[in-house]
């Protein structure tokens, strides 16, 4: 630790303090400079003696046999520092791993998963008769909620039932035809072509009448019925 300008203008005087002590009564500066030289001194010893009652405090203290030795275990490496397998080393007259035919692969449970009315005895969910009159101009947006329906119905949710679950992702799929919609009208009127214009207004119109609870989602009797029909078999 290095000394304050204090304590280096004062250590000499308080060393001749010392060897003056023994023959004259030492100035109070000398004394005062040799207590303060002292009291510098004997500071690291009054740290270090804090720091152990402070770790024994909190730690306890030490074992009679000292602190148990802890081995190094070697640290485990990377995944990208593991060694590659060389090609080289491989066997080029090893017989190949046998795979599956395609037909059989067309035929596995991954691919049925996605199409649920494979397996099951069951028509596919019917789409409700007034969305299909409003948007009857618009066959893609009823083939995607014809795919929303199916996908509802191969993933049925106990919570909320599955007709209230139906209900939810045709409202999302409608607010998403709407979105779209707003997007294709604001295009055509930044390039001003009036036959695109009237156009997309019409599916603009259309979209916001099949969200409607008052129009297109006013009767969903023939989705109801389906699923109480068909519900042992959508568990």
């Amino acid at each position: 630790m290095e000394e304050c300008a204090l304590l280096r203008s004062i250590r000499p005087i308080a060393k001749e303090g010392d060897k003056q002590m023994s023959d004259t009564p030492e100035s109070r500066y000398a004394a005062l400079a040799r207590r303060v030289v002292e009291a510098h001194e004997a500071q690291p010893l009054r740290d270090l003696q804090i720091i152990n009652e402070r770790t024994v405090r909190e730690l306890g203290p030490l074992p009679r046999d000292g602190l148990p030795v802890q081995v190094k275990r070697k640290p485990k490496r990377a995944p990208w520092e593991q060694p590659v397998l060389d090609t080289s080393t491989l066997d080029a007259d090893a017989p190949a791993q046998p795979q599956a035919p395609l037909s059989d692969i067309g035929d596995s449970d991954m691919f049925k998963f996605n199409n649920p009315f494979k397996e099951k005895p069951i028509p596919p969910p019917p789409v409700p008769q007034k969305l299909r009159e409003i948007l009857k101009d618009y066959p893609e947006l009823i083939e995607r909620i014809q795919q929303q329906l199916n996908n509802v119905m191969q993933r049925p949710s106990k919570v909320p039932p599955i007709f209230e679950w139906a209900i939810w992702m045709l409202e999302d799929e409608l607010s998403s035809f709407i979105s779209e919609a707003r997007e294709e009208l604001r295009v055509a009127q930044t390039d001003g072509a009036p036959s695109a214009i009237i156009k997309a207004e019409e599916k603009e119109r259309a979209t916001r009448h099949a969200r409607s609870r008052n129009r297109g989602m006013s009767d969903l009797n023939e989705l109801w019925h389906y699923i109480e029909a068909h519900k042992e078999s959508l568990k």
